[in-house]
């Protein structure tokens, strides 16, 4: 089982319907956390959290863990993991379990020798 370290994972019909609201003032701020293919499944879906209580400061970190998770889907990985160790303490903290966990993730990733195809998607290979 995969633990992302975050309180709150939506899919992506959620995740657009909650952007909507913040566009609207709604409070929150929605992260891109994975993209998942769980087992016996054959596509890959959009992981997301939300977080509360936004920040002015959330949008500067929030533009710098997208650009971490572009790194991550060009397989850019060790680079992605720098990124990762920059955002740790931002999102006062709440996000720092997910960064741990995503470093890890990445070093595997890199070790993987992955095809010049290959989407983004990480494959579970258990329930």
């Amino acid at each position: 089982m995969i633990d992302w370290g975050v309180c709150v994972l939506m899919k992506i019909l959620l995740a657009v319907l909650l952007s909507t609201a913040l566009l609207t003032g709604c409070a929150s701020t929605v992260n891109r956390i994975d993209d998942l293919q769980v087992k016996g499944k054959s596509v890959g879906l959009g992981i997301y959290t939300v977080l509360d209580n936004v920040k002015n400061h959330y949008n500067s970190s929030r533009k710098r863990h997208a650009v971490m998770h572009g790194l991550y889907r060009q397989k850019r990985f060790l680079e992605a993991v720098e990124e990762c160790r920059r955002l740790k303490g931002q999102f006062e903290g709440k996000m720092d379990l997910y960064y741990d966990m995503w470093i890890e993730r990445c070093e595997y990733m890199n070790t993987q020798g992955l095809p010049d195809n290959w989407s983004g998607v990480f494959v579970a290979t258990s329930k």
